[in-house]
C-alpha cells in the first residue's frame, strides 16, 4: 500500500472506477472515459494516480467514485513492489513501468512508452508531476516513433 502524502485537489479527477483501484498506481483514461492501468509496453499511458484504494472486496466499489491526481508526492515504503528494482534511484527521474508502476530505468525497448511521471525524493518517496509529453522508444533502425 502506498502512503499519499500530498496530492493538488483542484486538479483531481474523481468519477466513478469501473475496475478495482490500488491506491498509489497509476491510471489513464479509455476513449470511453473508464480507468484503465497505466502500462508502458501496452502503451497505456498515466493521466494520474489513485488517491484511494476501490478494491473488488469492498462493497459497491464499481459504484464508487476514485479520485485520480496528476500532482502529489507518494511514499511507498509499504509497498516496493509497485517500484521496478525496489527502491528509486534518488534524484532520478522516474517514469511509468508495467502495471501502474514506477522505475527509474529509462524505457529503451522499441515500442514502450516512454513516459517521465516524476522524480524521486528518496529510495521509496517520489514527487509525481504528469505533464502531456511522452514518446514511444524507438531502437536503432526503427522508423516508428510516436508523439
Amino acid at each position: 500500500m502506498a502512503t499519499i502524502l500530498k496530492y493538488d485537489r483542484d486538479v483531481t479527477i474523481n468519477q466513478t472506477a469501473t475496475i478495482a483501484v490500488t491506491k498509489g498506481l497509476l491510471y489513464g483514461i479509455t476513449n470511453t472515459g473508464a480507468y484503465i492501468l497505466a502500462d508502458r509496453t501496452t502503451p497505456t499511458k498515466a493521466v494520474g494516480f489513485a488517491i484511494a484504494d476501490n478494491l473488488s472486496t469492498d462493497i459497491g466499489y464499481l459504484t464508487k467514485a476514485v479520485g485520480l491526481s496528476p500532482c502529489g508526492v507518494i511514499d511507498f515504503a509499504d509497498n516496493t513492489a509497485v517500484i521496478a528494482g525496489g527502491a528509486f534511484t534518488i534524484g532520478s527521474v522516474v517514469y511509468l513501468d508495467t502495471a501502474g508502476g514506477y522505475t527509474t530505468t529509462k524505457p529503451v525497448t522499441n515500442g514502450n512508452l516512454h513516459q517521465p511521471v516524476g522524480v524521486a525524493l528518496t529510495t521509496t518517496r517520489a514527487f509525481i508531476h504528469m505533464t502531456q509529453g511522452y514518446l514511444l522508444a524507438q531502437t536503432a533502425g526503427n522508423s516508428n516513433i510516436g508523439v
